[in-house]
């Protein structure tokens, strides 16, 4: 088709320059970079690159921006995170195991630590029409003070601990919310009310509610916080914001009740079919220990311990605390029992008189490491003049991917460099090259296997 479309944080904007027409083509993708246009380059940090087989609605587009994906999304084709941190050279997708080349890539100075507000979490849209109340996931927004026309009203819930916390005096919550007014709200207030999971409010802080105190920055900003109010009620599960005036970025924090724990990160990484939990505490008040909790990556038939219905959270370890502490503490824990599918985990902090709560939830996708390698016939095979080649690597090592004629020379080289363990598919382009049989080989660690294929023009 010839449409192309612009949005910026989720707001459609104007191009110039005539329609184009996209069709068919064997042509690279590059991100960063005018194909057409040498020396064309992006003036700005590149993450979270997404590519879809499918049109993207405005609503998803605008549920989407803060919220990373879990590679199962209808219509995903790639997905680079670039949470590498390191690397200059080829660089696989975790949706399907695309393989990109980062080119002209200074490995010391290029990868900078991502200012985008952004993470796991679930996103949630409603409108109100002037005036009334809509329930966006786990915040309801109500009006005292009516918007100027229909407003469409996006939340995204990010499970993790904002990149900052300057400007907040309290302890804030290891969580936050990005609330996106799109349409024309004009002058308006509302009142929002939190819905937090059972132990992150205080009694104390029940009765008397303006000891927690709302926080608020721009959308899409990574600096300071600055205080909105504090809260007119709460429970043991709800705290309300009344005289809001703007959305934005907003977090929850406490002005009287020191959290015994104050986690500083938490991640959940996959490798050789094991999970990797690290996280790490600032300061530690009785601190007992952490309960590691998993949900099944299959349907549970029950409902566990502060779980939903069909999640199931199961304890599957436990990491004894460092009691008090005023400096940072790292801990770890390896979860090799996992199945392949889908799966949560978080973590239960235990105090020493037996008080607890839960840290934000992680979600991963697990892959079964192959357990031999592999290189399969291509696909469609014959072809005319692109095709797809799929091999399986049991161990990480340095690997190359080659195409050779009939004749034993070289013609194409896909792969040259280090990959981890895992399943692989790789597009090769043949329009350059004539008819006839080639032969792709694969070599590295232990392995040189080689296959067939045919190019019929």
């Amino acid at each position: 088709g010839g449409s192309r479309d612009l949005y910026l944080n989720g707001v459609e904007q104007a191009l110039n320059g005539a329609a184009i027409t996209v069709g068919a083509n064997t042509n690279p993708l590059c991100i960063g970079v005018d194909y057409k246009t040498s020396g064309t380059y992006f003036a700005g940090d590149i993450d979270e690159v997404k590519i879809w087989s499918v049109a993207r609605s405005v609503q998803a587009i605008r549920e989407g921006m803060h919220r990373t994906l879990d590679t199962t999304e209808a219509g995903l084709v790639s997905y680079w995170q670039f949470n590498d941190g390191s690397g200059s050279g080829i660089l696989g997708d975790i949706a399907h195991g695309y393989i990109g080349t980062l080119t002209n890539m200074d490995n010391t100075n290029a990868w900078i630590t991502s200012p985008i507000p952004g993470g796991g979490g679930t996103s949630n849209s409603g409108n109100i029409s002037f005036t009334g109340s809509v329930s966006l996931g786990n915040v309801q927004v109500t009006t005292t003070e009516a918007f100027d026309d229909v407003v469409n009203l996006v939340n995204t819930e990010i499970n993790r601990s904002p990149n900052s916390t300057t400007g907040i005096a309290e302890n804030a919550l290891n969580k936050y919310f990005v609330i996106h007014a799109y349409g024309t709200p004009g002058s308006f207030s509302v009142t929002l009310t939190f819905t937090l999971p059972e132990g992150n409010i205080s009694i104390t802080d029940q009765s008397t509610p303006s000891n927690l105190k709302l926080y608020s920055r721009e959308s899409n900003a990574d600096g300071s916080w600055t205080l909105v109010t504090s809260a007119s009620s709460a429970t043991s599960t709800t705290v309300t914001f009344n005289g809001i005036t703007s959305f934005s970025q907003f977090i929850i924090a406490s002005a009287t009740s020191p959290l015994p724990v104050e986690l500083k990160s938490f991640t959940v990484n996959v490798m050789n079919n094991t999970v990797q939990l690290n996280w790490q505490t600032a300061t530690e008040v009785n601190n007992y220990g952490f309960e590691v909790e998993r949900t099944s990556p299959r349907p549970s038939p029950y409902q566990g311990e502060g779980g939903e219905a069909g999640r199931g959270w199961e304890k599957i370890g436990f990491v004894e605390g460092h009691g008090n502490s005023n400096s940072p503490k790292d801990y770890s824990f390896e979860d090799k029992s996992v199945e392949s599918g889908k799966c949560s985990y978080r973590l239960k902090q235990i105090d020493n008189d037996g008080g607890f709560r839960y840290s934000q939830e992680v979600e991963v996708k697990v892959e079964a490491i192959p357990t031999e390698f592999a290189l399969f016939q291509n696909y469609p095979n014959p072809f005319n003049p692109s095709t797809t080649i799929k091999f399986s690597l049991p161990e990480t090592g340095y690997y190359s991917l080659k195409i050779f004629n009939t004749l034993g020379e070289e013609v194409a080289q896909l792969i040259n460099g280090q990959l981890e363990g895992g399943n692989y598919r790789l597009p090769f382009d043949a329009s350059k090259l004539a008819s006839g049989v080639y032969i792709y080989n694969l070599k590295g660690n232990n392995v040189n296997l080689s296959m067939k294929m045919t190019l019929m023009k």
